[in-house]
């Protein structure tokens, strides 16, 4: 993957405080994304409970 950008930010598991990282990028003119599960490398590294965090981003 590509390295991160000030359009693109790799979380290596869902953090407690992303709305306001999603709030950010909704405020950034080109947008940008979030991606769940990557690591600070761009290393894919999945995420232990899914289910969960599908759960938490509809209530966000």
């Amino acid at each position: 993957m590509n390295p991160e950008t000030n359009r693109i930010e790799y979380k290596q598991e869902l953090i407690d405080d992303l709305e306001k990282e999603v709030i950010a990028f909704l405020n950034y003119q080109e947008g940008g994304i979030i991606y769940i599960g990557i690591d600070k490398k761009g290393k894919a590294v999945g995420v232990s409970d899914i289910d969960d965090i599908d759960g938490d981003m509809r209530y966000a």
